[in-house]
């Protein structure tokens, strides 16, 4: 049974061809945009996967704040900053 009602008289021929040209109109439309729900469920699903491996296999680099204050002391002591 469709959603929806057609306000013709169910019990003649006029009213069933009705019901009937009302559903065959509705039905494509309907699994149209199930379908199209479905593809865009399924495109996020895989945009949000490839994103959370990206997100696992980046690194950053390590900053050592200590080495680098060395550093820049022992390059102040010999003068060639």
């Amino acid at each position: 049974m469709p959603a929806f009602s057609v306000m013709a008289d169910q019990n003649c021929a006029a009213g069933t061809a009705a019901q009937q040209a009302a559903t065959a109109a509705l039905n494509p439309e309907i699994e149209q945009i199930n379908k199209e729900a479905e593809d865009s469920f399924v495109s996020s699903d895989a945009i949000g996967k490839c994103l959370s491996q990206l997100s696992t296999g980046i690194t950053l680099p390590v900053f050592n704040a200590d080495g680098f204050v060395q550093q820049v002391h022992r390059k102040s002591e010999t003068g060639s900053l």
